[in-house]
C-alpha cells in the first residue's frame, strides 16, 4: 500500500510532540534536582546551624516558596560551590576569587 507523504500539519504536530518532551524531561529533572533542607546541610556537608546562618545572611541561593519551608536545588549549590553563582541568578558572584558587591 501506497504511504502519503506527511502534511504540514503533521510535521508541526510531531515538533510541538517533540518539544512537549523535551519540557516534561527538564521538568523531571529539576523535581529530583530539589533539596529540603535536611537533605541539601547534608549535600554540602555542613550542619544545620551553618546553613541556616547562611541562608539568613542570603549568602547561599535557596527557595521559600509557602514562606515557612527551606529548598535548593542542586545545579545552584554547586554554582555556589565553586564560587560562580550570579547576581543575575540570584545572590552574589564571584571573579578571581573575590567576592563582588550586591548590584
Amino acid at each position: 500500500m501506497w504511504k502519503s507523504m506527511p502534511t504540514e500539519q503533521d510535521l508541526q504536530n510531531d515538533e510541538v510532540l517533540k518539544k512537549l518532551q523535551r519540557i516534561e524531561n527538564l521538568l523531571d529533572e529539576n523535581k529530583s534536582n530539589l533539596l529540603n533542607f535536611n537533605q541539601a546541610a547534608q549535600y554540602l556537608s555542613i550542619s544545620h546551624s551553618h546553613l541556616y546562618k547562611l541562608t539568613s545572611m542570603h549568602k547561599i541561593p535557596f527557595h521559600k516558596p509557602m514562606g515557612k519551608y527551606l529548598y535548593f536545588f542542586k545545579s545552584e549549590l554547586d554554582k555556589w560551590i565553586i564560587g560562580r553563582w550570579d547576581m543575575e541568578d540570584g545572590i552574589w558572584s564571584m571573579e578571581n576569587g573575590k567576592k563582588l558587591k550586591r548590584k
